[in-house]
């Protein structure tokens, strides 16, 4: 095996891992500027939940890929 070879599979595992410590990240960096936003624009709770739903769902969609 050459050297390129074995280092392959740490580079993919490296970028999964990346990837999966990323999403609670952008969660929590959402839930902490939804008051602001929520002030900012008036908006109801109920419409605080969806814009964090939403943002939860679409890096959802970025992470796992389409088919």
């Amino acid at each position: 095996m050459h050297q390129d070879e074995t280092t392959k599979p740490w580079v993919i595992l490296l970028i999964a891992c990346v990837a999966q410590y990323s999403i609670p990240v952008m969660v929590t960096a959402v839930a902490v500027i939804l008051p602001s936003i929520g002030r900012q624009l008036q908006a109801s709770a109920l419409e605080l939940g969806l814009v964090e739903q939403a943002s939860a769902l679409g890096r959802l969609d970025r992470t796992e890929g389409r088919p």
